[in-house]
């Protein structure tokens, strides 16, 4: 993975599983997009592998949201492999 763990605090009481993908982000330009490694409903504790991280800086406030991730380009097409 190019990111090491990352931690966040949010809100409590979500159903975040082990291997979800999820965006969490301070603002629209402002994000990381990776998969849960563990979530403490109780405490909010959101441990995240990052797979892509967009713009930069210290904030107080974040918002985690399910999502999906893209992959790598596959072949299509009757010269496609099986």
């Amino acid at each position: 993975m190019p990111y090491s763990n990352v931690t966040f605090n949010i809100t409590t009481g979500r159903s975040f599983k082990v291997n979800d993908f999820v965006k969490v982000a301070a603002n629209s330009n402002n994000y990381i997009t990776g998969r849960v490694v563990s979530y403490d409903s109780i405490t909010g504790d959101l441990v995240v592998t990052p797979y892509e991280s967009v713009g930069s800086g210290s904030f107080s406030s974040w918002t985690a949201t399910l999502t999906g991730y893209n992959g790598s380009s596959g072949t299509s097409g009757s010269s496609g492999t099986t």
